[in-house]
């Protein structure tokens, strides 16, 4: 047994046994790698030398984890270590249906329906997946604390290739939910589990399971020829459409039971929705008693049962009779006796272990079977990425299960790889390229080449070419164009040369002149020539670039002020005139001084400040009449 604290595959700790099983213990356990608390399946010591259970344990994992589905129980993850086989599920807070069951004694019209309907849904999606439960049982359901339902327990499911099976499972199953015909002969479908989940729903309804008796065998006896007890005379409540469906599925023929577990679930969600409606159409336990396993003894003894009980005899009345009767039935048995020991082995039945056949090649496997006095059909090829061409990928019997003389198996054929025809994807974008690849389950692979021809990212050359077939999962090169192949150039020193010889020596080296010209004076630099390059000379740069310069204005002039001394102009007689300065620059005419002056106004000198550039004239007016004019030279170059 595990020891609590115990670490397994140097991520699960141990925390606590919560269940246990024939096969395996449960234990509540800590994902120290996500930091969750799951539940993790450990398979008994004493099979962990048994490969049997341990193929049986690994079947339970491959099962259950294939499939996903609400009201399933999630497998995380499956391992060994050290003989130790583990199975890690999601950690479920709650109790068995069984338990659930014994807590409020019998269950509700609608919880029943409820429950039941989880239960048919999670068994619709493994049916869809072509996986048997074959041991639905209120012990297998979990009631969690906020109400959900998941079904649990995959251990003795198998894949649905067939309806044999092997016989080493066939004592598998809980005999109070097992099936007639998997009690009687040990083969079960989807419809066998229906079966299960019926008495799993009379159990819910009553509080019991219909069957009891002393011994598995008798119990599963009763499975065979009893009918089921009447619902209502249980439990008068029970609605006559539930009771209806459990009737149906509960049927001794499995034909006569509903085909699949998804008609099921149909008939349980009308009944929840339409209580008052008729439309199912027909074609006591001890509950602290643990469930009754079938031993194989068990199952042979119940094989050799008889259908039917044998007639009466009648009534001897006299002792001569009777004394005739057992001298004759002495010597009959003796007789057969000895017949038997000469005939034995030609009475009894030719028991015969159905190989393995999977990755035999279709030819070789046909001897093998012919040589076994077995016949073989093909029932369909399938393309398989595992399995080489004209090889069995799959065989119903399955390996292991014991069949008889001039028995049927059905093969699965291989074809091989998959191919898929290349589709054409030049002059496509690589995206578009790669995704219409993998749409036809082919692998792309990329070569990045410059074509100046071809835009950035686009596809211009492909093998193998369209058209072409290749096995699924091959690599189709692509050629990719990266465009025009960058040239690189040195930039070449443009400064003190004119615009136009700028642009010529660059032009020449594969530069150009960008369209950022700009101007600015300088005092070292005449007009029209080249000041400054965005790109210093000598910097290595891309064949096309544009490098932007300033071209010189030469010294800059400002605005020079100057003062203008207004001569008197007033005569002895006169006191005071207006004064008008005009200011002309290439004929534009500024009045720079208007102003009443005084005879007083001239004892110092009238100065007039004006500014400007180059020549000027300025003209003095008095009263409106021009008095004189004088030339005025503005120009003086800066001096920094």
């Amino acid at each position: 047994m595990i020891q609590l604290g115990a670490l397994i595959n140097e991520r699960y700790t141990i925390e606590e046994k919560i269940g246990s099983g024939g096969m395996s213990i449960v234990y509540k356990a800590k994902d120290i790698k996500l930091g969750r608390t799951v539940a993790i399946k450990i398979l008994r010591d004493e099979y962990v030398y048994d490969e049997e259970f341990v193929g049986k344990f690994k079947v339970e994992a491959q099962a259950a984890a294939s499939l996903s589905h609400v009201n399933i129980v999630n497998i995380y993850d499956v391992g060994n270590e050290k003989k130790i086989h583990f199975i890690v599920m999601e950690y479920l807070d709650g109790i068995t249906l069984k338990e659930y069951i014994k807590a409020k004694s019998k269950l509700s019209n609608e919880e029943t329906l409820r429950i039941s309907a989880c239960i048919a849904s999670a068994l619709d999606c493994a049916h869809t997946n072509h996986i048997f439960h074959r041991d639905i049982k209120p012990q297998n359901i979990i009631i969690t604390k906020d109400g959900r339902v998941k079904v649990a327990d995959f251990g003795i499911a198998r894949i649905a290739t067939g309806a044999t099976i092997p016989a080493a499972d066939m004592a598998s199953g809980s005999v109070h939910y097992i099936p007639p015909e998997q009690a009687k002969s040990g083969y079960s479908n989807e419809r066998s589990d229906i079966y299960s989940l019926g008495i799993t729903m009379f159990e819910m309804i009553t509080g019991s399971v219909p069957f009891t008796a002393d011994s598995a065998v008798s119990v599963a006896l009763k499975q065979i020829h009893d009918d089921l007890p009447d619902l209502k005379s249980l439990n008068p409540e029970v609605d006559q459409n539930l009771e209806q469906i459990v009737i149906k599925a509960t049927q001794k023929k499995p034909e006569l039971r509903y085909h699949t577990s998804e008609a099921l679930l149909v008939d349980l969600k009308k009944a929840t929705n339409f209580p008052t409606e008729k439309f199912v159409e027909l074609n006591e336990f001890d509950p602290e008693s643990p469930t009754m396993i079938l031993s194989n003894t068990q199952m042979k003894q119940i094989w050799s049962e008889k259908d039917t009980e044998p007639e009466p005899k009648p009534k001897v009345e006299k002792m001569v009779a009777v004394g005739a009767v057992v001298s004759a039935i002495i010597m009959t048995l003796l007789i057969l006796t000895f017949l038997f020991s000469i005939f034995r082995n030609s009475l009894m039945p030719v028991e015969i272990t159905m190989p393995s056949l999977e990755h035999v090649p279709y030819d070789e496997a046909q001897v093998i079977i012919e040589d076994l006095l077995l016949t073989m059909e093909i029932t369909s090829s399938e393309y398989s990425d595992t399995h080489d061409k004209d090889t069995i990928i799959s065989h119903d019997p399955i390996e292991g299960t014991i069949v008889g003389k001039d028995a049927n198996v059905k093969v699965v054929l291989s074809l091989g790889i998959e191919s898929f025809e290349v589709p054409d994807v030049l002059e496509l974008n690589y995206d578009v390229a790669k995704d219409l690849l993998e749409d036809n389950n082919l692998r792309s692979i990329i070569s990045q080449v410059y074509n100046e021809n071809v835009p950035v990212g686009v596809v211009f050359d492909q093998e193998p070419e369209a058209g072409t077939m290749r096995e699924k999962g091959s690599q189709v090169e692509l050629k990719v164009s990266l465009g025009k192949e960058d040239v690189f150039v040195v930039v070449p020193d443009v400064r003190k040369k004119t615009l136009v010889e700028a642009k010529a020596i660059l032009s020449g080296v594969g530069l150009r002149v960008g369209s950022n010209i700009s101007e600015s004076y300088n005092d070292e630099i005449i007009e029209g020539q080249v000041i400054a390059m965005t790109v210093m000379p000598g910097t290595t740069v891309k064949e096309g670039y544009e490098v932007d310069l300033t071209i010189s204005l030469g010294k800059e002039i400002r605005p020079v002020t100057k003062n203008i001394s207004i001569n008197n102009v007033l005569e002895q007689d006169e006191d005071s005139g207006v004064i008008s300065v005009l200011l002309i620059k290439e004929g534009v005419s500024e009045e720079v001084f208007n102003k009443v002056v005084y005879h007083a106004d001239f004892d110092t000198p009238l100065n007039v400040p004006v500014t400007g550039l180059g020549s000027a004239t300025v003209e003095v007016y008095k009263n409106g009449s021009l008095e004189y004019t004088q030339k005025l030279d503005f120009t003086e170059e800066r001096a920094d």
